[in-house]
């Protein structure tokens, strides 16, 4: 800015000299008395170089700037792309550039744990069964990885007699072969397995409590599902096959669906397997001359 400022004071100055010279000379012809004011061309033309000298500095002085200021895009360095942040789990990476790309993006993540898997059959809670094998909220509802050793738990079992016509009061509990048995899965070979007092029962006239599986119609049903509580199947969890039974309803009478709340069955008691090509049990028991007491 100074040397600016200096090359502008030096060119109006050599203006005024110019102008007064000009003047001067006009003075001259009205005064021929008075000597006329001289300028030296060459002590002009050196203030000039001077200052043309000034600013070729000044622009040399100021072109490293702007030259790396305005450096085309392509010369300058492309930023360096990294791998999005992989994050931590239960399968860390085994790439090791990948491992290296994960600790590098993301600093702030936890580190993955190899030994974080899922337990194997070695790791295993008591009566053998696996954490990854429990079902619904009930942590005690445990599956088996191998078949249950069989045994008799009830011995001895008697029932009530109540209305209508005596029928003999009986619960899911009561024909539930996980309690009586033991046994789970159930095995072909369920029936003869069972206890006398749980045998006898087959062909007597029972009362039974449980809630409808939706059946194909909300009225006029001749047969139905009774099941043991409103969460099986499609309501929750899959039933095992002493948790659902067979109605079958008394020659010309039918009933209507009974939605979403427990109602008594009586009827005649059956023990009768269903099985799922010959390997699969599907079925234990089955009512039927059944009518429904819904009160």
């Amino acid at each position: 800015m100074k040397s600016k400022r200096c090359a502008a004071l030096s060119i109006g100055l050599c203006m005024m000299l110019v102008s007064g010279a000009g003047l001067l000379s006009g003075c001259g012809e009205s005064h021929p008395d008075k000597p006329l004011l001289t300028i030296d061309s060459s002590e002009m033309q050196s203030t000039l170089a001077e200052v043309e000298a000034e600013k070729q500095a000044a622009a040399e002085a100021t072109s490293p700037t702007e030259t790396t200021a305005t450096a085309p895009a392509e010369d300058q360095a492309a930023p360096v792309e990294r791998p999005p942040a992989i994050f931590a789990s239960t399968n860390p990476p085994t790439d090791p550039s990948l491992q290296l790309a994960a600790a590098s993006t993301a600093p702030d993540a936890p580190v993955a744990n190899p030994t974080n898997v899922r337990p194997t059959a070695a790791d295993t809670l008591p009566n053998g069964m696996r954490p990854e094998e429990i079902t619904g909220e009930d942590p005690s509802t445990l599956i088996p990885t191998e078949p249950r050793e069989v045994k008799l738990l009830v011995p001895e079992k008697s029932f009530p007699k109540v209305e209508p016509d005596g029928a003999l009061r009986v619960s899911y509990d009561d024909v539930d072969l996980l309690k009586i048995l033991n046994m789970d899965p159930v095995s072909l070979d369920a029936p003869e397995l069972m206890p006398k007092w749980l045998k006898d029962l087959d062909g007597k006239r029972i009362r039974l409590r449980g809630f409808m599986y939706p059946p194909f119609s909300d009225t006029e049903n001749s047969s139905f599902i009774l099941a043991r509580d409103n969460e099986i199947c499609c309501f929750g969890r899959n039933p095992k096959p002493y948790d659902v039974i067979q109605i079958v309803m008394r020659k010309g009478v039918t009933t209507k669906y009974i939605q979403n709340r427990p109602f008594d069955v009586v009827g005649t008691f059956h023990i009768e397997m269903l099985t799922y090509d010959d390997k699969k049990v599907d079925g234990l028991y089955l009512i039927d001359d059944a009518i429904v007491m819904d009160r």
